[in-house]
């Protein structure tokens, strides 16, 4: 069974949404996944545009008929793009908030992930997807694919750039269940295809060598001790992965942890990063694990961030 078998694309008619789109391409062709191509018109936000700053209303159905067309036809032409492609695909028009409406359609629809752009533009586009991508990252338990390198240039409906394939990916690991749950989203991905799996570790040392100048003891020997661990913790968690026949690549660095991470990306030629991040409740939902966030922000790779233990497989792959 592919692990992508139904994949929502968030869309918006910016840069990094068509980005988003020919990844949702790939996946479809590497994975066989469905694609369900959706955009968001915020019908609350209609009603603000429909004012002039003095007040009147100034028509506010003909205001939701031109953001609902210009939504339609947004659809319309990735759908023509995605079915060229030979992807099974579906369009879906959502209302509301946009983060809200994409991460309960997604939970509703019953997806195996979620694709989209890092932040969309101005006008008539922030009707749309608008710049949300963190607040779906914040509200959803489904693996997201953040698309956040513009795409060439050449992108036109009749000639697509391509995007590589996920021949070696890359996943963030650490001794935590976000980073289990990441693990075992990339090791599903690679089982697919027959990837490689590069398990990174990354070793924060900026405060462990100022406390050794502080306290005057020589951090050879702990170094040497934290890269021990590091190789027990990622051989613990990739012990499955080589019970599934998989190639696994262990690499560990030192320095801030998301530069690190993305160094090692670059210099493994990685094709997708993986992330976990933190799967909190109330107010602290709104805070996602600074290396999580600063991967996101940072990375020319797609980053997919996988948050929470994943149904099936919560302990079966520790």
């Amino acid at each position: 069974m592919s692990p992508l078998g139904r994949v929502l694309v968030a869309l918006d008619g910016s840069e990094t949404s068509h980005g988003a789109l020919l990844l949702a391409i790939e996946l479809s062709r590497q994975y066989k996944s469905e694609l369900i191509l959706s955009t968001v018109v915020d019908h609350d936000a209609a009603i603000v545009a429909a004012q002039s700053p003095d007040g009147p209303f100034m028509g506010f159905d003909n205001i939701v008929e031109h953001y609902d067309a210009s939504a339609k036809l947004l659809l319309t032409e990735a759908a023509a793009r995605t079915s060229a492609a030979g992807a099974a695909t579906t369009t879906m028009l959502l209302d509301g908030r946009p983060a809200v409406a994409i991460a309960d359609y997604a939970k509703e629809a019953a997806v195996d992930a979620i694709v989209m752009g890092t932040h969309g533009k101005s006008g008539l586009e922030r009707m749309f997807l608008g710049s949300t991508a963190e607040g779906v990252l914040h509200l959803t338990t489904v693996p997201t694919f953040v698309v956040h390198q513009t795409p060439d240039a050449s992108f036109t409906p009749a000639a697509l750039p391509t995007v590589p394939e996920f021949g070696r990916i890359l996943v963030a690991v650490d001794d935590s269940d976000p980073a289990d749950a990441a693990v075992a989203f990339a090791l599903d991905l690679a089982a697919a295809t027959g990837s490689s799996v590069l398990c990174c570790h990354a070793i924060e040392q900026g405060q462990f060598f100022d406390k050794a100048a502080r306290y005057g003891y020589n951090p050879a020997p702990l170094l040497a001790d934290l890269h021990g661990h590091a190789a027990e913790l990622i051989e613990l968690k990739t012990r499955a992965a080589k019970e599934r026949g998989l190639t696994v690549v262990s690499v560990i660095v030192e320095g801030n942890a998301p530069d690190a991470i993305l160094k090692a990306a670059t210099d493994q030629n990685a094709d997708l990063v993986v992330v976990g991040t933190h799967g909190r409740r109330g107010l602290q939902r709104l805070f996602m694990g600074s290396v999580a966030e600063n991967v996101i922000r940072n990375s020319v790779l797609p980053v997919a961030v996988v948050r929470g233990a994943r149904p099936g497989h919560a302990k079966s792959q520790r």
